[in-house]
């Protein structure tokens, strides 16, 4: 169920959150030192495996990740604790499955 719901939102998520999180990142110049940073590291002769200096795209994809990756963890709690099931609609939707 989660991977269809993560599949289908993953792209609206990315765009609410990339312009607050690049908000977020410019007011501590945060994607200016990054940048700098992996640019050096991936100039060295000895670097072989290049990084990504964008740091927005990074943040926005872990952030949407941790978000999915809580919605699974409460997922299985409702599944599993008949406790966590306090609405109608998760009695009647889960109610069976005991």
């Amino acid at each position: 169920m989660l991977h269809i719901f993560q599949e289908k939102t993953t792209a609206k998520l990315t765009a609410a959150f990339a312009p607050v999180i690049q908000s977020s990142l410019d007011k501590v110049n945060a994607t200016k030192y990054y940048g700098d940073i992996v640019n050096k590291y991936n100039n060295f002769p000895t670097t072989f495996k290049k990084i990504n200096p964008d740091l927005q795209s990074f943040v926005t994809a872990k952030a949407t990740d941790a978000l999915f990756k809580l919605v699974a963890e409460e997922e299985r709690n409702i599944r599993t604790n008949f406790a966590a099931r306090t609405s109608g609609i998760l009695k009647k939707v889960f109610g069976s499955q005991l």
